[in-house]
């Protein structure tokens, strides 16, 4: 299966434009983008999509892409094993650094400083650094703080779109999934997503289920698709590792 693919709205086209420029190198581009925003809104999305890119216009670009609860593990090993050299040398190596859920370092300022201090090393080194977390700025305010003042850095947030924006990207997305979407189930979701982008797709996904089963004698109608049930966001998301 395909991934879904990224559409950018009025709120996420300024932080789509960076990212872009800076794993294409753009000397224009900033060094370092930090996302921020509430859980939903696109980030990961947004990161995945742009590493896709990257690779696919870089094939030789070395991109290392963790999240904050493996960064985590990482330094804990580094500090227990003395071996911290080491791990810095690995981010300095790498062309590009993407991080996704930075959130989990909320109310650890000694772990934001020594994550600061890591990824200085690897922009000392000339690495382009993207990363995002489902909090605002504020939250992190040690990491926040040492990589605004670094050169050429950038914290974008980004909020959630509207229902005109929301419709779009479920057209964009439907289209490419082959899915028959009339404009009532696209508002329908739309309204009942929040602004919730993941959550929205999501619903859009189960739409594409009901229509197979109705295509192939289901018993379940394709209306009830649009009915979201409520969701409780968990306050950080399982480790995973994507290289």
């Amino acid at each position: 299966m395909m991934p879904d693919p990224f559409v950018s709205t009025a709120q996420s086209r300024e932080a789509l434009a960076l990212a872009t420029a800076l794993v294409a190198g753009r000397v224009d581009a900033p060094r370092v983008l930090v996302l921020v925003g509430a859980s939903g809104v696109g980030k990961t999305h947004l990161l995945r999509w742009i590493v896709r890119q990257a690779r696919s216009q870089r094939p030789a670009a070395r991109v290392l892409r963790t999240d904050g609860r493996g960064l985590i593990e990482e330094l804990v090993a580094a500090v227990r094993h003395g071996d911290r050299p080491t791990l810095r040398l690995r981010y300095a190596q790498a062309q590009i650094v993407v991080v996704d859920d930075l959130h989990v370092l909320m109310e650890r300022p000694v772990t934001q400083k020594e994550v600061a201090a890591l990824l200085k090393t690897a922009l000392d080194a000339g690495t382009r650094v993207l990363c995002a977390a489902g909090c605002p700025a504020a939250a992190i305010p040690v990491l926040a703080a040492a990589l605004t003042k670094l050169t050429g850095a950038r914290i974008v947030e980004l909020q959630r779109p509207d229902v005109r924006d929301m419709r779009r990207v479920l057209a964009v997305v439907g289209r490419k999934a082959g899915l028959r979407l009339t404009r009532r189930h696209a508002t329908s979701i739309a309204r009942r997503s929040h602004g919730d982008v993941g959550r929205a797709i999501g619903a859009l996904h189960c739409l594409g289920f009901q229509q197979a089963l109705a295509a192939g004698g289901g018993a379940f109608p394709v209306t009830q698709s649009a009915r979201l049930r409520p969701r409780t966001i968990p306050p950080t998301r399982r480790t995973r590792w994507f290289l």
